[in-house]
């Protein structure tokens, strides 16, 4: 009577250890990618947050920039220094410099 031997214990054992070690390995991989998103996820908000922060400065800024250039600060000024708002303003032109280096 002839047995025959069959190696198919051992290919199951390097079968099963691969599978093994390619879940684990696979795992792995997912929970440093997942972490990875998480923090993504954090900066994300934190920089939202900064955004908003920083918009909301802006927006002062920008109040107290008009506040500062408003046209009534520059008439009390004006009314300090003597200065008189001129209603018809002469500029001058080309015209007038041509004339005048012409002699």
């Amino acid at each position: 009577m002839t047995f025959l031997k069959i190696k198919g214990d051992k290919n199951n054992l390097v079968f099963l250890i691969q599978l093994l070690l390619l879940i684990v390995i696979g795992g792995a991989f997912y929970i440093s990618q997942y972490n990875a998103i998480a923090e993504n996820r954090y900066q994300i908000r934190e920089m939202e947050q900064q955004i908003t922060q920083l918009e909301t400065l802006n927006a002062d800024i920008k109040n107290n920039f008009y506040q500062t250039i408003s046209s009534a600060k520059f008439e009390t000024i004006a009314e300090k220094y003597g200065l008189i708002l001129e209603r018809n303003p002469d500029y001058m032109n080309i015209n007038q410099w041509v004339s005048d280096s012409s002699y």
